[in-house]
């Protein structure tokens, strides 16, 4: 459903694939049918890493620069907060067991946010 590469998979708790790609789009795919519940189109450049956090919330990083947190419920989402810290594409995002987020860039920086 992609139409260029995809570059990173997350499965949500509620049994949800989700892809992330080069297209710039997230794709969240239907556990049962596989065809896609909800496509997510927030970024402008590839969309390099995907998670889901502790508390339910959706993650994504970009070569836009940005980190975007996402409310998902069902087929419905909404963009809670975008940040942008970085100054170059941004790989990789991850959760801290104390519930911050870290992340790293091509700007050769590892960021910690510890307010979300």
């Amino acid at each position: 459903n992609h139409s260029s590469y995809i570059c990173c998979l997350c499965i949500l708790n509620d049994g949800r694939l989700v892809s992330g790609s080069d297209d710039n789009s997230i794709i969240i795919y239907n556990k049962k049918t596989y065809q896609p519940d909800l496509i997510i189109k927030e970024h402008i450049k590839t969309v390099c890493c995907i998670i889901q956090l502790n508390s339910g919330e959706m993650v994504s990083c970009s070569c836009d620069c940005t980190i975007k947190l996402y409310n998902i419920k069902g087929v419905q989402y909404e963009v809670i907060q975008t940040l942008n810290y970085h100054n170059n594409y941004v790989y990789k995002v991850d959760e801290l067991k104390n519930k911050a987020l870290v992340s790293c860039s091509n700007d050769s920086s590892i960021k910690i946010l510890f307010k979300i």
